[in-house]
């Protein structure tokens, strides 16, 4: 700039302060297998990242009884926290970035079938300020079942795979 006539205006805004995200649920797989005698089971699996937390909170849905809880490869046992919560504990991580592994199984109540049956589902939840960056969820109905009046607030994709049924596997063998 050539002479003396330049000016700069500025203006700021002043934006409360925000928390420091320490953990990150990069990956949330759910698989749920629904079967006619009112009982649904459910394995999640999860991809966490977290800087220095000890635990991961975990609730799980309204009278679930867990089967199993997994940290990496070793079986762990949880802390109960409050009504349907576990405090799950998370290894030291000292590399930093890399993500662990937790697998949850448990099971939930659910409704009797007969000829047809309705369900509503509940997944695991996390606490508010964790993010989710991408989840999965696969449902198994029992055999001679099929999807009808699908609703959910899953964004995004929804798709029918083509149907296993183990019991067809298992008579080849």
């Amino acid at each position: 700039f050539l002479g003396s006539d330049w000016s700069l205006e500025l203006s700021g805004t002043r934006h409360p302060h925000a928390e420091v995200v320490s953990t990150v649920i990069d990956q949330l797989e759910l698989d749920t297998v629904v079967s006619t005698d009112g009982t649904d089971r459910h394995q999640a699996r999860v991809q966490v990242r977290s800087a220095g937390e000890q635990f991961l909170v975990i609730s799980l849905p309204p009278k679930s009884v867990l089967w199993s809880l997994m940290v990496g490869q070793d079986q762990v046992k949880p802390v109960r926290s409050g009504r349907n919560q576990l405090r799950v504990p998370l290894p030291v991580n000292e590399q930093g970035g890399t993500a662990t592994e937790v697998l949850v199984i448990y099971q939930t109540p659910g409704s009797i079938w007969k000829g047809s049956g309705k369900e509503k589902l509940v997944p695991i939840k996390f606490a508010e300020e964790i993010p989710v960056m991408k989840s999965n969820w696969r449902l198994h109905l029992p055999e001679g079942y099929d999807y009808k009046r699908f609703r959910s607030t899953l964004q995004k994709q929804f798709q029918i795979n083509e149907r296993i049924f183990l019991g067809h596997i298992a008579n080849k063998w």
